[in-house]
């Protein structure tokens, strides 16, 4: 048995639970479009920001706007300058996860926009720890199984448009530190088990990011491509974000996903999947 020296607390709940943090795109200039009431003026709904798939954009909310629900929540403390951003899906699942975006630069007052910003997570127990003994279960009839993760997590990015107004481009650098990672399963009865490794970790990474809006609002695609300098190998990324002015869904797809070292049943995930739902909330009709 051995135990990863490597982990990521967000990959580790998206892959064994089909989501992940990770966050719907920004939502660019409005466009017409008669089944999707538009709210008055430069308003809320103007500006969508929050995140690519795992890299922040330099857009902040307006004082006192935000999103909730299953995946990124975020809420604007000061106007497009500072927001606070956890992730419910860790939170509810065992990690805990909080996190701080400040804005330098707003990218709709100037050519690029900038941002920096932090988070930290730290594993508490929950159903993380309940799921693990479950999967663990099917492999032994007795069986103990441990999670503990924490690390932090500090980033810096930049943002600006294209020609179209339509299309947004990002570029992020992001260093990932682990402070603990440990994901075990072991066979108290006949002995043996096993642990898991994750591909995200202790990392210095460069990622760039793209959305566009396909339908206006109502469709945005998003893409993602970088390198990692610890892992040596490219991290790239893909998804979708539907929906109204108020209700966004986001599904999308990650590379490289999780290996897996289980002595049972040895079992790779080949990508990592992310998905959020979530309310708008903050802005007048």
């Amino acid at each position: 048995m051995r135990s990863a020296p490597r982990g990521g607390a967000i990959a580790f709940t998206a892959a064994l639970l089909c989501a992940a943090g990770p966050a719907p795109a920004q939502d660019p200039v409005p466009v017409d479009r008669t089944w999707v009431p538009a709210s008055p003026g430069p308003g809320f709904d103007g500006r969508y920001p929050a995140r690519l798939l795992t890299v922040e954009t330099a857009r902040l909310l307006e004082g006192g706007r935000g999103h909730v629900g299953f995946g990124d929540t975020r809420y604007a403390v000061l106007d497009r300058r500072l927001e606070v951003i956890t992730n419910t899906i860790s939170d509810l699942f065992g990690v805990g996860m909080i996190s701080a975006k400040l804005g330098i630069l707003d990218p709709d007052e100037r050519t690029v926009g900038l941002a920096i910003g932090g988070k930290a997570y730290y594993s508490y127990g929950g159903l993380i720890d309940t799921g693990v003994a479950k999967v663990a279960e099917s492999f032994a009839e007795v069986t103990d199984s441990e999670v503990d993760v924490s690390g932090w997590i500090v980033f810096g990015t930049a943002s600006w448009s294209a020609a179209d107004d339509l299309t947004h481009l990002h570029l992020g650098v992001q260093v990932h530190q682990p402070i603990e990672n440990r994901f075990e399963v072991v066979d108290s009865v006949a002995g043996g088990g096993g642990s898991v490794e994750f591909l995200d970790g202790e990392d210095l990474s460069v990622m760039w990011g793209v959305d566009h809006q396909i339908l206006g609002r109502t469709l945005v695609g998003m893409l993602e491509a970088g390198w990692s300098f610890t892992l040596e190998q490219a991290r790239l990324g893909a998804a979708v974000d539907a929906g109204s002015e108020r209700w966004r869904f986001m599904f999308g797809l990650m590379l490289p996903g999780v290996e897996t070292d289980l002595a049972t049943d040895a079992t790779d995930f080949v990508v990592t999947p992310t998905l959020s739902i979530h309310y708008r909330f903050g802005g007048g009709r």
